[in-house]
């Protein structure tokens, strides 16, 4: 039983872009006992983009109650159907489900490879046996299967492969109570060339400084596309300006930390060598001497998510400069507040940058009735400056500014707490930074 399964959030909201047509199939149901009379039932397939990659193949026509077919309908009982909508099947037979699922728990990843099988297709001759699918032995591709409304969604573990030739086989009979047939019908499908979308590249290091304190603790890797994961470290090099490689500069946490989309990566500086009077920093040193000028190195021959490597290598440049002993402090911001009925942006410059990542979701402006204005971040000025223009035009009268307590600057410092903590003689660190809340009036 196949059980390594990609874990899959079913709460997520995914864009869908749908980028290839409709490929309309009849499906027979071939001969056997209680299903003969069911002679065709009508599908389609698809495969849908999102980030601007193949994400995953549909087939679209299946009730959750049943089949329709040229006859009268054949039901299926209740329990036959694993997940409702939202629902998601994960290796372990597992499911995470949101909104108005209707799931059993009753159906395993085996189940759901015996009903819809996707394989990479080694059979290059394009005719069906006489048997169907029956007679070939294929190996399943890993992933996670949804049904939503009247569709079965399969989400590769790992993105298909352009040039590679795809089979689905779908076995409706293996839905009705009581078939036990194994014929199915096969659909062929590859992705088209990545050549033909535009090139990936890296499109900054964040900080955007070129001069970083001792003690910086992440960075952070943007690119214009997905990227393929889980070798990042076989890619990026932190070299000397003499040439010399920094050995071990980042934590290697076994699993890469990726955001959602695939597009930005956290490099992780390792603590242990930030952070004074810990056995990496005394035996090894710290990773980055002030004084000193580096370069990060992102080499080309890293692919993205659709096997293509970077358009070029990416370097960036910095010099270091003594460590950054202390936290943030929002006494110490100068606040520019718009004008009422306007979309002018609402500008906050800090004392000093701030973590690239955290500042766009840490800092948020409440109305009076405890609602979050909606709008957009931007940082400028090297993640000194945050601009945040609202969707509508700014009405007069009294707003908050909410500074969440885990905002961090450069160095891993939060809001009243420095990264380097002491331990008390209970042996607890001292708690996490405090949200603070400043009084705006917009006239």
């Amino acid at each position: 039983m196949l059980n390594n399964c990609c874990p899959y959030d079913g709460g997520l909201r995914w864009l869908v872009r749908y980028s290839m047509v409709w490929v309309s199939v009849m499906l027979g149901i071939f001969a056997g006992g209680a299903s003969s009379a069911c002679t065709a039932t009508a599908f389609s397939f698809a495969v849908r983009e999102e980030n601007g990659q193949a994400a995953y193949l549909v087939v679209k026509g299946l009730a959750i109650k049943g089949l329709t077919s040229d006859g009268p309908a054949v039901k299926v009982p209740a329990d036959k159907i694993l997940a409702g909508e939202g629902s998601v099947v994960q290796g372990d037979g597992a499911q995470t489900g949101a909104g108005s699922s209707r799931s059993t728990s009753d159906w395993t990843l085996q189940q759901w490879h015996e009903l819809l099988c996707v394989s990479v297709d080694s059979n290059t001759d394009a005719r069906e046996s006489d048997h169907g699918e029956s007679d070939r032995q294929v190996s399943p591709i890993f992933g996670i299967y949804q049904l939503v409304d009247d569709e079965i969604q399969f989400r590769p573990r790992f993105a298909f492969r352009p040039n590679v030739p795809y089979r689905a086989t779908l076995y409706p009979a293996r839905l009705i109570e009581g078939e036990t047939s194994a014929q199915g019908v096969g659909y062929r499908f590859s992705i088209a060339n990545a050549a033909s979308r535009p090139p990936t590249f890296v499109q900054a290091v964040y900080p955007t400084a070129d001069v970083l304190p001792e003690n910086v603790l992440k960075l952070y890797l943007r690119f214009s596309a997905p990227m393929r994961q889980a070798v990042a470290l076989e890619h990026v090099r932190l070299m000397r300006a003499d040439g010399t490689l920094v050995e071990d500069p980042f934590v290697n946490v076994g699993q890469e930390l990726w955001d959602r989309s695939g597009e930005q990566l956290t490099l992780l500086f390792d603590p242990g060598r930030i952070k004074h009077g810990l056995r990496p920093r005394v035996e090894l040193g710290p990773v980055l001497q002030p004084g000193a000028d580096y370069v990060l190195l992102i080499d080309s021959a890293w692919n993205d998510a659709n096997g293509q490597p970077l358009v070029r290598s990416f370097k960036k440049t910095f010099s270091v400069s003594a460590p950054d002993a202390q936290p943030p402090d929002p006494a110490n911001w100068q606040i520019h507040l718009p004008l009422a009925g306007t979309v002018s942006p609402l500008e906050v410059l800090f004392n000093e940058p701030m973590d690239f990542a955290l500042a766009q979701h840490s800092i948020k402006i409440v109305t009076p009735q405890g609602s979050q204005v909606a709008g957009k971040v931007l940082l400028t000025r090297e993640e000194q400056q945050w601009h945040f223009t609202p969707n509508a035009t700014w009405s007069s009268g009294e707003y908050s500014l909410v500074i969440d307590g885990r905002l961090e600057d450069r160095a891993g410092h939060s809001v009243g707490r420095p990264f380097e903590t002491t331990i008390d003689r209970n042996g607890k660190t001292p708690a996490a930074g405090k949200s603070v809340t400043l009084s705006l009036s917009i006239e």
